[in-house]
């Protein structure tokens, strides 16, 4: 059970029974009024712990008065006082068998109505009752209520019991259930019309419930609406028991992606279903209930299952207790249709109780080539055996991310004589592939791509050449349990000897192999060593380009464009007022003085002018660039990125700028600085603002010149 529901199961349990005062009972003040703001109810005094007193708790009245029904034609109704000068704070009706087709009619005037008995009538429409926020009890049983709204008892918070059972409901909104968050422990619609059955509406999340009845009706289906899904908060009730027992239910399928993940099942380890009366279809969809139950069975031998199976065949009339007493949860299987890729002369079942697999089922089918599709599942077992398969050319247009989804692939005693390379390719992502009795002659050096226990080809006899000495080393060692999987003979002197006992001089092997071995091995490691210099390259490419290009401008210094305006472009974060100030005060007055065009956006730029485009224009024109990193700035600002981005640029492609990185805060090289100024922080050349001697100036100024 999931930490969540342990802890209130926990709570719930230390709220302990109290004796009043007068002996007459037992009343649960912590219980009913802070779980449910219900002080005044009372328990059985025959209860003797806290399901059995909620259950069966009673509303204790001690100032009502029973509403007086007075019928008007056409079988309508109005309600009203026996002593209009009464001012009881409850008030009840009770009026059954009168013939009603409707609710009174006045039933607002009166918003203190605790009790409602309408039960033998005639009513059809119950969304009046909405307005009776103080409600306790509904019991409107044998009437004619077709359909209701979840929201007509969504604000009654007080009321305990629904019994709608024996009318004609054929449908109840979801969302219903799930939203209860009261009083509610009794919902009754049992003898109905209902069809299917949407999964918030068997659901409940307040503390507990006592029972949710919707047996004897003509369920067929449970669906998912609202496309609800459980969650790891999600928090459900503690105690209930669901009653879905004599409908037209065939599966079960609340434990499933598309409701209660498998993992949250264990938040219901509390609630009791009864089952029973359905034409259980005994398949896959029953495995999560089964599975989880198996662990009950093991500790609670006296435990009852009362689902009892009418399909498959193999299983009829056992219930879910004599299946995972006699260990047959293996049989519980969905066999799988042409529409789910099921090839027509194959059997497809998924088998979640062994290890979730899809068995593709096709031995003997009289199969001469591999179907053109197959099932898009997980967990693949495929089983093409004893066929008459001879090539395997269609394997090739599955794509290679098919083939992670196959665990086994059995194509024994069939007639197949070669295997491509780009078949086995295919194969390397399958776990075992069983390839024995079949017709192959030879076999392709591209079998290195998988491990000789990962294929299975039999004893396969050959007439063995040079070129075939690899296999020598790929077969299986003779300690391995795959050791037998595949056995190669090779045709010498009109004797079979096994290829791991053939040299070179049986074969007659030119030594000229040799050396055509040492150039290959000379030229791959030629090519490791350039894709090793390559990576490197460009690993460190930042840092190479800024040597590259200090060395060809120390050889020739280069020219400056005509378009220069300005001598410097200072980029900072305009919102630090320490590093405005020092800008403004200390590093632009001196380089000013030194006489150098500079230009700071903040202090420089056009009012109103689009400041992308300004930035552009001012940058272009601009030969050094002094860029300044401090913590805001460090990847977050998005106008210093985009100057960080323009001045790399003209930085990179026109020698005759110049970069400078100050490091004002002393930040780390993250992410987006790393993008532009990686390679200034590796060799050093970053200014970093911790020059106590006051030459920071100085500094800068080397650089520029």
């Amino acid at each position: 059970m999931v930490k969540l529901t342990q802890h209130l199961y926990q709570e719930f349990q230390n709220l302990r029974l109290n004796k009043s005062s007068n002996g007459t009972g037992l009343i649960l003040p912590e219980v009913l009024q802070k779980k449910f703001q219900r002080g005044e109810l009372r328990c059985q005094s025959s209860c003797n712990h806290i399901q059995c007193c909620i259950c069966d708790s009673y509303y204790e009245l001690e100032d009502y008065d029973i509403l007086n029904l007075i019928k008007l034609p056409d079988f309508k109704s109005i309600l009203s006082l026996y002593d209009t000068s009464t001012f009881s704070l409850e008030y009840i009706i009770l009026s059954p068998n009168e013939s009603l087709h409707s609710l009174p009619s006045n039933i607002c005037d009166y918003p203190n109505i605790a009790r409602v008995h309408l039960q033998y009538n005639e009513i059809k429409d119950i969304d009046l009752i909405s307005c009776l926020k103080l409600l306790d009890t509904l019991i409107l049983h044998h009437n004619l209520v077709e359909y209701f709204h979840k929201e007509t008892f969504l604000n009654m918070t007080w009321i305990r019991e629904i019994d709608l059972s024996h009318n004609r409901l054929k449908n109840i909104e979801p969302g219903f259930l799930i939203n209860v968050n009261g009083n509610l422990f009794k919902f009754d619609v049992s003898y109905n019309h209902l069809t299917t059955l949407d999964i918030t509406n068997i659901l409940w999340t307040q503390i507990t419930f006592c029972t949710a009845n919707f047996s004897h009706n003509s369920i067929n289906s449970i669906t998912n609406t609202l496309k609800w899904k459980s969650h790891e908060s999600s928090v459900f009730s503690l105690h209930g028991s669901m009653d879905v027992s004599f409908n037209n239910l065939t599966s079960f399928p609340i434990f499933n992606e598309h409701g209660i993940n498998v993992k949250h099942a264990g938040k219901l380890y509390f609630w009791v279903m009864y089952l029973e009366g359905n034409p259980w279809n005994c398949d896959c969809q029953v495995y999560p209930i089964a599975k989880p139950s198996e662990m009950l069975i093991n500790i609670f031998d006296n435990i009852n299952m009362f689902m009892v199976c009418d399909s498959p065949t193999q299983l009829k009339m056992k219930t879910l207790k004599n299946i995972i007493d006699n260990s047959e949860l293996d049989q519980l299987i969905c066999n799988l249709s042409l529409a789910e890729r099921c090839p027509s002369e194959c059997t497809c079942f998924y088998q979640p109780a062994l290890d979730n697999r899809t068995v593709v089922d096709c031995s003997g089918s009289g199969l001469t080539r591999i179907p053109s599709a197959l099932p898009l599942y997980e967990n693949l077992q495929i089983d093409f055996a004893n066929n008459s398969i001879s090539y395997l050319k269609r394997i090739e247009q599955f794509g290679l991310n098919f083939f992670e989804n196959i665990k086994k692939l059995d194509l024994s005693n069939n007639q197949i004589i070669t295997i491509s390379d780009l078949v086995l390719y295919r194969f390397r992502k399958i776990q075992l592939i069983n390839m024995t009795s079949n017709a192959i002659k030879r076999i392709p050096r591209s079998l290195q791509m998988l491990k000789p226990c990962q294929i299975a080809l039999g004893q396969i006899i050959m007439k063995c050449e040079c070129e075939d000495l690899w296999l020598k080393t790929w077969l299986p060692l003779q300690y391995q349990s795959c050791a037998r999987n595949t056995e190669v003979l090779c045709e010498h002197n009109g004797l079979l000897r096994s290829i791991t006992e053939i040299n070179k001089l049986d074969l007659g092997c030119s030594e000229t192999n040799n050396n055509a071995s040492l150039i290959n091995i000379s030229i791959c490691s030629a090519c490791v060593a350039v894709i090793i210099i390559a990576l490197i390259i460009f690993k460190l490419r930042s840092e190479f380009f800024i040597l590259t290009r200090s060395f060809f401008n120390f050889v020739k210094k280069p020219v400056a464009p005509n378009c220069i305006k300005h001598d410097i472009y200072i980029s900072a974060d305009e919102d630090d007022p320490l590093l405005r100030k020092w800008l403004l005060t200390s590093l632009v007055p001196y380089l000013e003085r030194k006489g150098f065009d500079v230009f700071l956006f903040f202090r420089d730029s056009a009012f109103g002018a689009p400041r992308e485009q300004e930035t552009i224009d001012v940058m272009s024109k601009s030969r050094n660039f002094i860029i300044l990193l401090s913590d805001i700035t460090n990847g977050n600002q998005e106008w210093n990125r985009k100057e960080w981005k323009y001045a790399w640029n003209y930085y990179k492609w026109d020698f005759s700028r110049n970069l400078i990185v100050i490091n004002y805060d002393f930040v780390n090289c993250d992410d987006t600085v790393k993008k532009f100024f990686r390679g200034f922080f590796t060799l050093r050349k970053v200014i970093k603002f911790s020059n106590f001697d006051n030459k920071i100036e100085e500094d800068i100024l080397t650089l520029l010149n």
